[in-house]
């Protein structure tokens, strides 16, 4: 028989039935069923000004606390909001050290909705 220093944790067997103690494992005693709730789809609101400029100084404050910066663009093209990554170098200048989304994935966005656009007018 092999010995355990700790006990077993809590395990999902597939079937909605959780295992939650090694005892009841080793008896067969009937698992408790776990219930699911249906989660709704999150309604996208208007962001007030106010509280978005709030985020983002505490994002900026975050980032700094790692010697970093953040920049927020608009990109006006591809209608999303770029983040850039700083870091200051020895000579106190900005460097770009990464983009979210990068470049590439902007001009995707503006491409295809620059096609989306074309068809339309297509269409009519």
């Amino acid at each position: 028989m092999i010995e355990r220093s700790a006990p077993v944790p809590a395990t999902y067997n597939g079937v909605g039935k959780v295992a939650s103690s090694e005892s009841s494992i080793r008896s067969g005693a009937a698992y408790p069923q776990v219930k699911y709730q249906k989660q709704e789809p999150a309604v996208k609101e208007a962001l007030d000004p106010k509280e978005l400029d709030q985020a983002l100084q505490q994002a900026e404050r975050v980032a700094s606390a790692f010697d970093r910066n953040l920049k927020f663009e608009y990109r006006k093209e591809a209608d999303v909001y770029q983040v850039l990554v700083m870091e200051m170098d020895n000579k106190g200048h900005d460097n770009v050290v990464r983009k979210i989304p990068p470049d590439e994935v902007v001009n995707f966005i503006q491409h295809v909705k620059d096609m989306f656009g074309a068809l339309i007018d297509l269409e009519a």
